[in-house]
């Protein structure tokens, strides 16, 4: 049987282990903490529970997804439903933003909370929707170190707006129109920066500067 190592006992690495298993790999993975989830884990503090990574759960389709791969009901295992009410963000000023689920309501809280004018938000976000669907399939979905990628059809779909994606200005530039938005663009699955993120760190890594980065942890099997 082939072996394989996963490094890591996030998110990544689970789906990863997950779909090596699946090919018929037996898989070991070392994690440097005590236990697995990576972002994914909270602590409780007066009694209260904070997590410490991501609150949102922006694209339950993925998860899914392993569960199918691996012969298993989600079902059986979780279930989650759609909220009207995505999260609320608090600020140093005392703002308080509530994300609503639908655009609509959501640019109506911005322009009453945030001041910016509905129309904007709604065409900002209409952006979003566009950007993404234009270039996930290939820098999101795929992967850039091979060859197929960039002979998919996908590919069709991202060139038209490359010259929009800002490679060589920063999201700060691009995005910010206001002081309380410097938080939107660094939130992963929430806006197509996502994407533009990793499109950048792809085409810079893969593209213009091949890199290799040192990791020095204690990593041990789980």
């Amino acid at each position: 049987m082939n072996q394989a190592v996963v490094i890591g006992a996030g998110i990544g690495g689970i789906a990863a282990s997950i779909r090596l298993a699946v090919l018929g790999y037996a898989v070991t993975v070392l994690e440097a903490n005590a236990t697995f989830g990576g972002k994914m884990t909270q602590f409780t503090l007066n009694g209260y529970r904070f997590d410490k990574g991501p609150s949102l759960f922006t694209m339950p389709h993925l998860v899914d997804e392993l569960f199918t791969l691996a012969g298993r009901n989600p079902q059986d295992y979780f279930r989650y439903q759609r909220l009207d009410i995505i999260t609320q963000y608090f600020f140093a000023d005392g703002t308080c933003l509530t994300a609503y689920r639908e655009p609509e309501e959501f640019a109506a809280e911005v322009e009453k909370k945030l001041k910016i004018p509905k129309e904007k938000v709604t065409t900002y976000l209409a952006r979003s929707a566009r950007m993404y669907d234009a270039t996930a399939a290939t820098f999101l979905h795929k992967s850039l170190h091979q060859l197929p990628t960039y002979l998919s059809a996908d590919v069709l779909k991202t060139i038209p707006v490359l010259p929009e994606l800002g490679l060589t200005t920063t999201m700060h530039h691009i995005h910010v129109t206001h002081h309380h938005l410097g938080w939107y663009y660094s939130l992963l699955g929430s806006t197509y920066t996502c994407c533009l993120a990793v499109l950048r760190y792809n085409f810079f890594s893969t593209v213009l500067r091949p890199i290799t980065v040192p990791i020095r942890t204690k990593l041990r099997p789980l």
